[in-house]
């Protein structure tokens, strides 16, 4: 049996950033809430990675691999390449959830 991975693991480094601890930056994405912006000083858009995970809803088994995904603005696009754009601006949810209320 194939356990989908747990998001208190999948958001471990997010929830450590956004604490303020001092975490490391890889060149793969890890799970999380952030802002970007399109242009300089210009509004604070909201971003997030996370992880699709396929599982049967009556045994909870992971049906296909676990994949990262991401959006900007609500756009899908490459996770790996939004984490290299976003790592170093991660936001807590209730401010990703805020910005999401607003730009809607």
């Amino acid at each position: 049996m194939r356990n989908p991975t747990p998001h208190s693991v999948l958001y471990d480094w997010h929830m450590r950033a956004i604490r303020g601890e001092k975490v490391r930056y890889t060149h793969a994405p890890e799970c999380g809430w952030f802002v970007t912006r399109y242009i300089p000083r210009g509004a604070p858009i909201p971003a997030s990675i996370y992880m699709e995970q396929p599982t049967d809803p009556e045994t909870g088994e992971l049906i296909g691999d676990e994949v990262f995904r991401a959006e900007i603005l609500g756009a899908p696009m490459d996770a790996e390449e939004a984490w290299l754009r976003l790592a170093k601006r991660p936001i807590c949810r209730l401010y990703y959830l805020e910005l999401v209320g607003r730009l809607m």
